[in-house]
């Protein structure tokens, strides 16, 4: 991965100008959709079948806020530098394949997962 530089954010008014500017939206629909308030209004429940019975429930994100979510992930996550030789998941081309490559020769193994995690944080 080629490190690249990330903006620098001067401000507050700056970044949400920048925001507004990149996505058309105004500047209060950007601070409305980031609001604890409002922010779970955001999001649609929707559940899809799990391979080995029963359904995930996932919260998609509206337009407006995937919109945002898009471009912040490419003018700023994207450009910061990540060790490769550890971090594996949500990398531009990465795969499961690339990570378990990196435990062949491990003879055990711990998978996890939490259940309810995201139903079980308290926004207040």
């Amino acid at each position: 991965m080629v490190e690249q530089k990330s903006p620098i954010i001067e401000s507050y008014d700056d970044f949400i100008q920048d925001l507004s500017f990149h996505t058309g939206m105004s500047v209060g629909k950007i601070e409305a959709l980031s609001s604890k308030f409002i922010n779970f209004k955001c999001y649609r429940k929707v559940s899809i079948p799990k391979k080995r019975g029963g359904e995930r429930i996932l919260y998609v994100p509206g337009v407006e806020l995937k919109l945002i979510q898009y471009y912040l992930c490419h003018r700023y996550l994207e450009k910061i530098a990540v060790n490769n030789k550890y971090a594996k998941a949500y990398l531009k081309g990465s795969k499961v394949s690339n990570n378990a490559e990196t435990h062949k020769e491990n003879s055990h193994f711990l998978f996890v997962d939490v259940h309810s995690f995201f139903d079980s944080i308290d926004y207040d």
